[in-house]
């Protein structure tokens, strides 16, 4: 009888890179398969995700929150509203200045910034650990250990994370259209499990979020929906198709182009010991 291949004995890292890994290999820009999560859309956006997050995570008037890849504020300033601090760190300038323009324009006070890479961050001395640390939409590309150990030293209280469950219809329908084969990003079990081998004993809660994009044109929604496989479509010559599928996915509103959008997220979260 075959012996069940244990938790502990799987390289869930390696296993990490490698997925990861093909799925950066399908685009064409191998070190940006997170852009999406770091610009914002071309067109305006609404979504229930920062709703949805918030009311999910243990959070208490006199905490402090630290927010790791911040991105356009939107998450530390909804938090700014809940806590006593939030520390908003992010590697962009670029999200820096929109965060705090956010910022400034909403009162908000108790709100600061980091400009910094999280892998260059020493704990102790660039930032002291806050109450909470959150990774929202988390971007490793490798070293997903070192990531988590270190938000495990920045945090007192709790750790939060969040991965996308299942695949993007888009990447799905262009890998299709180009007749590739699609490698989706790695599941959030990997995720999961690397943290019940490291002794943290995680909790998964999955969520949804809705949301609807709002573009001016035809040429902006194909933009933003094919950011990083652009120049394969081009040389593909399918760039016809691609535009064909955006249409089937846009309702017209008077002028303006609406997508609505529907996403599932794993909220991962464990406690400091």
């Amino acid at each position: 009888m075959d012996t069940p291949l244990k938790i502990a004995a799987i390289d869930w890292e390696e296993m990490w890179v490698r997925q990861t890994a093909l799925h950066a290999g399908q685009r064409d820009d191998e070190n940006g398969c997170y852009e999406r999560a770091w610009l914002a859309p071309l067109g305006s956006e609404t979504s229930t995700y920062t709703d949805e997050l918030l009311s999910r995570m243990e959070l208490r008037w006199n905490q402090s929150v630290l927010d790791i890849g911040c991105g356009n504020g939107a998450i530390a300033t909804a938090l700014a509203r809940r806590v006593r601090s939030v520390t908003a760190l992010d590697a962009d300038p670029r999200m820096l200045a929109a965060i705090t323009h956010r910022a400034l324009a909403e009162g908000i006070t108790n709100l600061h910034f980091i400009h910094a890479r999280w892998e260059a961050v020493e704990i102790g001395r660039d930032i002291e650990p806050h109450d909470v640390a959150l990774a929202s939409r988390f971007f490793p590309l490798t070293n997903l250990r070192a990531f988590i150990e270190r938000m495990n030293r920045a945090a007192t209280a709790l750790c939060y994370l969040t991965w996308i469950v299942g695949e993007r219809e888009e990447e799905r329908a262009i890998s299709e259209i180009l007749g590739t084969e699609h490698h989706p990003l790695p599941e959030y079990g990997i995720i999961y499990n690397l943290l019940y081998t490291m002794g943290l004993h995680p909790s998964v809660e999955i969520f949804e979020s809705r949301g609807t994009q709002v573009f001016r044109s035809i040429e902006e929604a194909v933009h933003d929906l094919t950011r990083g496989y652009q120049s394969r479509i081009e040389s593909a010559g399918k760039k016809a198709e691609i535009e064909s599928w955006v249409k089937s996915r846009l309702s017209d509103d008077g002028g303006l182009l609406r997508r609505r959008t529907s996403s599932r997220w794993a909220l991962i979260g464990w406690r400091r010991s």
